[in-house]
């Protein structure tokens, strides 16, 4: 799989009724993202703020090596609850590259954003069809975030 992907025609990972927020059903390219007033939805800054947010960097150039730790399979992500067992007390972070690493004692977990809970915003700006590198690393990267919370 090469760097360009196809989003053209790609629907959001839920169906419309089932978004959990709806801030920006009613879109206007001047709208600011939900929770983030600072950036305006169509902003070069939003890009970078959305890279940052969702975009685990430093684990993405880890990721050739990771196989040498465990098998690529999602079948190897324990339920949060299992965590508990362990008595690993839950960290919220910021930084996507530490959710849902643990340690002894402890695990990170990154809070899914609000954004990534509206139809709208999926449509509008993950999975159009313009052709931003940076689109299409940000929307391959909240498609895994928000898979972990699956």
């Amino acid at each position: 799989m090469g760097t360009k992907l196809a989003f053209a025609g790609a629907r959001p990972p839920f169906q419309k009724q089932h978004q959990l927020d709806n801030g920006l059903d009613d879109w206007l390219p001047s709208n600011t993202l939900p929770t983030c007033p600072r950036y305006s939805v169509d902003s070069a800054a939003l890009r970078a703020f959305l890279v940052g947010d969702v975009c685990p960097t430093k684990l993405n150039r880890l990721a050739p090596h990771l196989w040498m730790c465990s098998t690529p399979s999602h079948t190897n992500i324990p339920p949060l609850h299992s965590h508990a067992v362990h008595n690993r007390t839950i960290v919220l972070t910021e930084d996507p590259g530490l959710h849902l690493v643990w340690e002894t004692g402890r695990i990170f977990i990154k809070p899914l954003p609000t954004y990534l809970l509206s139809y709208t915003f999926w449509l509008r700006f993950l999975l159009n069809d313009e052709s931003c590198r940076d689109k299409q690393i940000v929307t391959q990267a909240a498609l895994g975030l928000r898979r972990s919370y699956h």
